[in-house]
């Protein structure tokens, strides 16, 4: 009753559970890279922006530039947007015989052929507006709308909801063809995408695993139990996150997913034995007691390896993956609190069937068919490993060395945009704006400096030459608006368009430009105090994330080339911590494969007082690790935010298979079995419950596959591979492990457990 109460004001919580959708926001706030970013938003803006995308085979024809002007006016009366930058609202410099004249880029609206045709040319003539506000082509344009910032999932939804629903209504007769790009609509169609999945994956998982048990427990104990405990421990997890304000990131969607799959075991072990007890002629209650004291320890040992393998996450810099090794660690925690609890006096409840009179030497009653079958050839797998030893360590020795060759091919990858499929309005918005503008993502170079020195003014010039040498589209700065004023004021006479000289004129110019043209462009380009300058650019956000830190290698170096070594220059933006996050997976690799193994190590070996034991039992581990990225290597699979914890999970789940092997090996060897003999009995007996367990965790993962995120089917599928690898390791190399010690040390086991039957 009280686990059952308890349940039900977790769920409470749970289904209140706030979610994240800023993606930085996993980074440590003490991040230099990431206060350089804090820093620049704070003085230039957010950049949490949204692009409307606008579409028309003329954008210059009068209802194209009706339909823009209603959208702009529409967006503008927004309360949480901040400004709206379009073709309609621009204000611009243009010289004359008087001298200075500002006003809008377009004072009126086209209303003919003529007018659009006089419209065209002179946008697309200006180096200003053309492949920066419309496209060269002339059929498409963007709307910058830049919001107040939040990192609440709920409140960008909103404001989205609400930007879509006024273009929507600005757009009459769907004079334009719209689409959404930009960082705010990548992260809510990721989490309009991880809503659907949760929908159809979670019940789809509980499906695979009730197939799983069913067909090798063949008992609705062995498929409803385990499958409660878990239900019940994700309801509990979710509830404890909701209570102490854990919001759910992008990760943690797949929770759910892996508590499902993993939490089974504990509760599979439990029935499994139980069953065998019934079996040989047991009573229920002593069916259930000999359930819990022989697999007791192996399943405590088990929950506590994979909470270790889990927590090693917690050391990790990006609270993304702290979170989700926390909570899974607790998650797991729970499930085998449960399945020791709950289950048990569960079964004590079912009609007791009194003990029947069976002789100690007597076999349980074997069950017929296809479970018969399964237990007799996991048996014979385990002892023919045994005793093909050598064969079987070498076998898997090559497969190591071939894995091995795979990891130099490893790439890391952190590009939020490639999650999403090729059709997503996303991709489509983001594919038109890096064909036509040269991508939706601000790059920005910020460098301190003297705005009056014409040499400085040069340099930047220079800077966006070599940008846009490197295939960066129109990058601009505040030379730019010096060189276009400068202009303006000698009547548009094109030999003007150059940085001035004479230092006097610059601040002359400044001056002009904050009284005649627009304060707040001018303040996009510099500081309030004007001693810094910035460069800014835009970068393809379908460009893969290797070939992005390549092109921000070449601007950095570019930059200290061109301004010197000496000069303050930062470069920031939405790629940078892109980057920031792609080398923390990186560098954390190694850490988390090593932390997880070594503590798990340490576990193993205090439960069985013994190195060798604990070394033996890690050994499917490691190998699974070694094949594991390897074969992500050779197939091109990259590591990113749900790939990089792989091994952590690996570890974590993949050596209670081998736990539970080696205790059912020990407890025959104390049954007085030979070395052969107890392999075989526990091939067959323990082996069935193993390989339970690894297709129901295996196909709760393999639902991943179905996902519509691309990142969660490589995750899903390489952990997948990986309880596969790990279950038969410890049926076929765990036993050659042994045997192989056993060979070149000696039987220690059986020695020493000759001496205490002396005893």
């Amino acid at each position: 009753m009280l686990i059952i109460v308890a349940t039900i004001v977790f769920g409470i919580f749970a289904i209140r559970i706030d979610r994240q959708s800023d993606l930085t926001g996993s980074i440590p706030s003490s991040h230099p890279l990431l206060q350089e970013y804090a820093a620049f938003t704070e003085e230039y803006g957010s950049n949490r922006s949204v692009v409307v995308v606008a579409c028309s085979d003329d954008i210059f024809a009068p209802p194209s530039m009706q339909a823009l002007d209603r959208i702009t006016n529409s967006l503008t009366d927004l309360p949480f947007v901040v400004s709206v930058s379009s073709l309609t609202n621009l204000v611009d410099m243009q010289g004359t015989p008087d001298g200075l004249l500002s006003g809008p880029i377009i004072p009126e609206l086209p209303q003919s052929a003529a007018d659009t045709d006089l419209l065209r040319a002179s946008i697309l003539s200006n180096p200003w507006y053309s492949g920066n506000m419309v496209a060269a082509d002339g059929q498409s344009t963007l709307i910058l709308v830049n919001l107040e910032y939040s990192s609440v999932f709920e409140e960008s939804a909103r404001m989205l909801d609400e930007i879509t629903a006024a273009v929507d209504a600005a757009n009459a007769n769907d004079a334009l063809a719209v689409h959404y790009a930009g960082t705010i609509v990548m992260e809510q169609q990721i989490n309009r995408f991880l809503d659907t999945d949760v929908l159809l994956l979670i019940p789809v998982v509980v499906f695979c695993i009730v197939l799983v048990l069913f067909l090798t427990l063949r008992s609705w104990q062995g498929v409803l139990l385990p499958l409660v405990t878990v239900l019940i421990s994700v309801i509990w997890t979710l509830g404890i996150m909701s209570i102490i304000g854990r919001p759910l990131s992008f990760l943690g969607y797949v929770l759910p997913v892996l508590l499902v799959a993993v939490g089974s075991a504990y509760g599979i072990h439990i029935v499994a034995r139980y069953q065998e007890g019934i079996r040989r002629g047991q009573s229920g209650k002593e069916a259930v007691d000999n359930a819990i004291t022989s697999t007791g320890a192996a399943i405590w040992m088990a929950a506590l390896t994979t909470v270790a393998g889990f927590g090693s996450l917690v050391f990790s810099q990006m609270e993304m993956f702290k979170d989700f090794g926390a909570f899974s660690a607790l998650g797991v925690a729970i499930s085998f609190l449960i399945s020791i609890t709950f289950i048990p006096a569960i079964l004590r409840l079912l009609p007791d069937k009194p003990a029947k009179a069976v002789a100690p030497t007597a076999k349980p009653k074997r069950r017929n068919g296809f479970i018969h079958f399964t237990e007799n050839a996991l048996g014979h797998l385990a002892a023919w490993s045994a005793k093909h030893y050598g064969l079987v360590s070498l076998f898997v020795l090559v497969l190591v060395l071939a894995a091995l060759l795979g990891w130099p091919r490893l790439t890391t990858t952190f590009d939020p945009g490639d999650f999403l499929p090729a059709h997503s309005d996303h991709r489509v918005a983001e594919q038109i704006v890096n064909d036509g503008f040269g991508g939706s993502v601000e790059l920005d170079v910020l460098v301190k400096g003297d705005l009056n020195d014409p040499a400085f003014l040069k340099d930047l010039v220079a800077m966006q030459d070599a940008v846009t040498a490197m295939g960066i589209q129109r990058p601009l700065s505040i030379a730019d608006l010096i060189i276009k004023t400068n202009r303006a004021l000698h009547n548009d006479d094109p030999q003007y368009a150059v940085v001035p000289e004479e230092p006097g004129v610059i601040p002359q110019l400044l001056f002009l430009l904050s009284l005649s043209g627009s304060p707040d462009e001018m303040l996009r380009f510099t500081n309030f105090d004007q001693t810094e300058a910035r460069l800014s650019m835009r970068v393809s956000n379908v460009m893969h994330t290797t070939e992005r830190a390549a092109l921000l290698a070449k601007v950095k170096d570019s930059a200290s080339s061109i301004f010197g070594a000496e000069a303050s220059i930062t470069v920031t933006g939405s790629p940078i911590i892109e980057m920031v996050m792609m080398d923390i997976i990186r560098e954390e690799q190694v850490q988390n494969i090593a932390i997880s193994l070594i503590t798990v190590l340490l576990i193993v070996v205090v439960f069985f007082l013994s190195f060798v034991a604990g070394a033996a039992c890690l050994s499917p581990i490691v190998a699974t690790i070694v094949l594991v990225f390897g074969f992500m290597g050779w197939a091109g699979v990259p590591l990113n935010t749900a790939t990089a914890i792989i091994a952590s999970l690996a570890t974590g789940i993949g050596v209670d298979y081998s736990i539970h092997f080696y205790q059912r090996y020990k407890e025959e060897r104390r049954h007085g079995l030979s070395m052969d003999e107890a392999i075989a009995e526990t091939g067959r007996t323990s082996g069935l419950a193993i390989i339970s367990n690894a297709l129901s965790v295996g196909a709760g993962f393999g639902v991943l596959l179905l996902s519509g995120l691309t990142i969660f089917r490589s995750f899903g599928g390489m952990l997948a591979l990986s309880m596969a690898l790990t279950a038969l390791g410890s049926i076929t190399l765990l036993p050659a492990v042994i045997k192989l010690h056993a060979r070149f040390f000696g039987d220690k086991v059986l020695l020493k457990r000759k001496e205490d039957r002396n005893v």
